[in-house]
């Protein structure tokens, strides 16, 4: 380690003390996370979205929900309901 100024630091020292601060900081983490959290997601996103969760895996945090087709519409075409399937489609070709 190099200092850009002088100074009687060590990296031995400097190591020492986050070894006190660390327990700490991973403790409130933990705590926010136990008391859950709020993410800004805006709700024209998340009307369509269920089932959402937070997993950890290697170091990473991974967010994800599952669609909710029922919610986009997807097979409402000009007000009429297409109950047709893709293989009713594929019979009448």
């Amino acid at each position: 380690m190099k200092s850009y100024f002088r100074t009687g630091a060590t990296l031995n020292r400097l190591n020492d003390k986050l070894k006190l601060v660390a327990p700490i900081a991973v403790g409130y983490v933990n705590n926010l996370f136990v008391n859950g959290i709020d993410l800004p997601v805006p709700q024209n996103v998340t009307a369509f979205l269920k089932d959402p969760r937070a997993r950890h895996f290697d170091g990473y945090l991974f967010l994800d929900a599952e669609p909710d087709f029922n919610a986009l519409n997807l097979f409402e075409i000009n007000g009429n309901q297409n109950n047709s399937t893709s293989d009713d489609q594929i019979d009448k070709n």
